[in-house]
């Protein structure tokens, strides 16, 4: 009886671990020009990402690294080449260790690449490359001090 109530207790913790961390994700990609700035405890998550690939973008996931699922497709038409989304996330992101996803457009294999544990209390603006020769993606970082980093997708 106890080990029953124990997975129980395990299984609705776990649960209720999912439902937190998508409440987390950000609240939507605001069109250049429509940009508007929402209230936020934690302003310094939001970032812009731009997309340098040659490639269109047909889905952008982003969830806490902690979590155990992706959650949903954030993009609501397709993310194309030479374009940039600011982020603007939900005043109840307390996590700073994200993880992102980006599914390709017109790719029939479903592949995807992702980036774990980015701190989005430091970046301010991530910028997607494509390099065909190696058949790597790649993403560059800025800081809030304009300082640039470099990351390939795991």
């Amino acid at each position: 009886m106890m080990k029953k109530i124990l997975a129980q207790t395990l299984m609705v913790s776990a649960l209720m671990v999912g439902t937190s961390a998508m409440a987390s994700a950000p609240v939507q990609a605001v069109p250049m020009g429509q940009q508007q700035r929402f209230q936020v405890q934690n302003a310094t998550l939001d970032f812009t990402l731009h997309n340098a690939t040659g490639y269109d973008i047909e889905g952008i996931y982003i969830s806490p690294s902690d979590a155990d699922e992706w959650g949903d497709n954030l993009l609501e038409e397709t993310f194309e080449d030479g374009s940039s989304i600011p982020w603007v996330f939900s005043p109840q992101a307390t996590a700073t260790q994200w993880d992102l996803r980006v599914d390709w457009a017109d790719d029939e294999d479903g592949t995807f690449v992702y980036w774990r544990h980015l701190n989005l209390d430091k970046i301010v603006s991530m910028t997607l490359h494509y390099d065909e020769d190696t058949d790597k993606t790649s993403a560059t970082f800025n800081d809030a001090g304009g300082e640039g980093d470099e990351e390939e997708e795991e």
